[in-house]
């Protein structure tokens, strides 16, 4: 039986990692980025061709699944993109309609989240935050350098969550702290003290 367990998905830069570190440290939830640096480090870089990179990346969520089921702790868990975003990402950088990929997932037999929250951004904001980064993968610098790719993405990622009745959280304007809040709010979780919202903390969750 598996454990509950939560999903961030959204686009590069809404803030999906930064966030979810963020409910870690003070919600004391564990949060799993897919894919996990473990499976990374034991699988390589993703294929780039379109079959496997949807096995690499499914692949990864089924490992974010076994790593909860064996958390010590029946409290639920958050993990950072599902199986929607290796579809989506897939659809747009192969141009292949959404609805073509959809069977791929159902073939990995995924546990369902209770819910998931899609964290949205405005073009600007989302730009200076990938920027603002160390490291930019490709998609990163796509999304930079086509306005097309990334208008394409965004609009998928509403699309589902509009069919699938995920809850949209703008992070256009909205702090961490106000972020974590809305999103434990929906989880039924009001741990977040005043005294563990300070900057710190979040400076730590977006610098790790």
């Amino acid at each position: 039986m598996n454990k509950e367990f939560y999903v961030i998905e959204g686009i590069d830069g809404a803030g999906k990692t930064t966030v979810g570190k963020y409910i870690q440290k003070a919600a004391n939830l564990k949060f799993i980025e897919t894919p996990a640096r473990d499976f990374r480090r034991m699988n390589k870089s993703a294929p780039t061709d379109l079959c496997g990179r949807i096995s690499y990346f499914m692949r990864s969520n089924q490992d974010a699944l076994k790593r909860i089921n064996k958390l010590p702790s029946n409290a639920p868990s958050i993990i950072g993109r599902y199986a929607y975003s290796t579809l989506i990402y897939a659809a747009a950088s192969f141009n292949i309609p959404m609805c073509k990929l959809e069977c791929l997932a159902q073939s990995y037999m995924l546990a369902e989240p209770v819910k998931t929250f899609l964290l949205t951004i405005d073009t600007e904001h989302q730009i200076q935050r990938i920027l603002g980064r160390r490291q930019k993968s490709v998609d990163d610098l796509k999304i930079i350098n086509d306005p097309g790719y990334r208008t394409n993405i965004d609009t998928m990622y509403r699309d589902i969550a509009a069919k699938q009745g995920w809850i949209i959280v703008d992070t256009t304007q909205k702090s961490v702290e106000k972020t974590a809040k809305e999103i434990l709010c929906h989880m039924g979780v009001n741990v977040l003290a005043e005294t563990a919202q300070d900057r710190s903390l979040y400076d730590k969750c977006a610098r790790a």
